[in-house]
């Protein structure tokens, strides 16, 4: 006969935490979850601090305290400004001890408190990775590391003619754009409506828009950005690629065709060029509709747009106080102490410079495409009020019924 102890044992040591579960190996995101289990302040303070934050430390206490307000804001003014009948709770405007925000997201009952808890915990949670993205740091300097490489093949002539390249390479350009830097606030709502939820999966941080005269020269812009390594095609990210502007097979097709006409001098070289211009290769409207990935894009939005990564370089923070620390040793009179620190500084594994990738993207399209697409610009504000309204229903879930 089990005892009832034994029988509670039992139940602690093979029933299986199903919700964390999936999340781990189900494939189901952390934001997700309706509930914690944490039952003490002191399960909620070894959460935090494994999480990442040191509860015993006023000044990570301080930073938490941060980001917890920062969220606050953030749901008041992305998601309830159009939610009149929704408001943030009191207690949770006066909360001083975040472990109490733990406790509330493990409430065994579906109560309110545990509802606006999970809410602002996924918000803080999405800030968190933001915040804390080693990308985050380093921004400012990668940004200009992958725009610089692009912008020295940009020209533009004596008439104020846009060129990619120059010579007799040189392909006219209509528009040459370089993304803006997406607003903090922008890249959290991006994240709310992810199922990754994580900062390093923004990959258009970077990007730029290609617009040519035709079609067929959004191909060469992408043959002049391979042959002159300002792209890798080793570093392209394949899952990232869309294509809704051509249909690749009709393209080859037609372009072996002429080069067949071309070898056997059954034309010039004007009439050449012209009909390799006036290729279209449309894409048809069931495979149109099978290429595009994005839920919340248009349907009348044509381009070709890929994600690169590039290697980025930046020098380490911490090398001129070493070399401080160096000349400091250096001046101490000779000891075993002064050999033992200079020793010391000598072993340490710091590399001179820091080095990872980065995304970029780039979109090309002709200069027809682009006029259409610019026309459907309330087809993007449809898009962006969409995307607010998916983030808005996975942060608040029940609260918005």
């Amino acid at each position: 006969m089990i005892t009832e102890e034994r029988k509670e044992w039992l139940f602690h040591r093979y029933r299986l935490p199903w919700e964390t579960m999936n999340t781990i190996i189900g494939g189901t995101s952390p934001i997700d979850m309706d509930r914690l289990f944490i039952t003490t302040e002191e399960s909620a303070e070894r959460f935090l601090t494994n999480y990442g934050y040191k509860f015993s430390s006023p000044a990570e206490r301080f930073e938490l305290k941060k980001l917890y307000l920062r969220a606050l804001a953030f749901i008041k003014e992305m998601f309830l400004v159009s939610e009149r009948e929704l408001k943030i709770p009191a207690q949770f405007e006066d909360l001083e001890d975040l472990r109490s925000l733990l406790l509330w997201v493990s409430d065994e009952k579906r109560s309110d408190e545990r509802t606006w808890a999970c809410a602002i915990s996924r918000v803080m949670h999405t800030m968190a990775h933001t915040e804390n993205s080693l990308n985050e740091e380093y921004f400012p300097q990668i940004r200009k590391q992958i725009i610089d490489r692009f912008q020295k093949h940009i020209f533009v002539d004596t008439n104020g003619k846009l060129y990619l390249g120059e010579g007799v390479e040189r392909i006219p350009l209509i528009r040459w754009e370089v993304k803006e830097e997406k607003p903090f606030d922008s890249i959290v709502l991006k994240l709310l409506h992810k199922a990754e939820n994580v900062a390093e999966d923004i990959f258009d941080r970077v990007g730029f828009r290609v617009v040519t005269e035709t079609k067929m020269d959004t191909l060469l812009s992408i043959k002049y950005f391979r042959s002159h390594h300002i792209i890798m095609f080793a570093n392209i990210k394949p899952t990232r690629s869309r294509n809704t502007l051509l249909d690749l097979d009709i393209v080859k097709r037609e372009t072996d065709e002429l080069f067949d006409e071309l070898r056997a001098g059954k034309m010039d070289e004007e009439t050449f060029v012209d009909k390799f211009q006036k290729i279209e290769g449309d894409l048809s409207m069931d495979e149109l509709g099978r290429r595009r990935a994005n839920p919340f894009s248009s349907e009348a939005y044509k381009s070709i747009q890929f994600t690169c990564r590039q290697l980025i370089r930046i020098s380490n923070p911490l090398i001129p106080h070493l070399k401080q620390m160096e000349e400091i040793v250096s001046g101490l009179p000779p000891s075993g102490e002064k050999k033992s620190l200079e020793a010391s500084i000598t072993n340490l594994p710091v590399q001179e410079t820091i080095k990872f990738f980065f995304p970029f993207e780039i979109q090309l399209m002709d200069e027809e495409s682009y006029i259409e697409n610019m026309k459907g610009r309330a087809s993007y504000e449809e898009y962006k009020a969409n995307q607010l309204l998916a983030a808005k229903k996975r942060v608040l879930g029940v609260l918005m019924h």
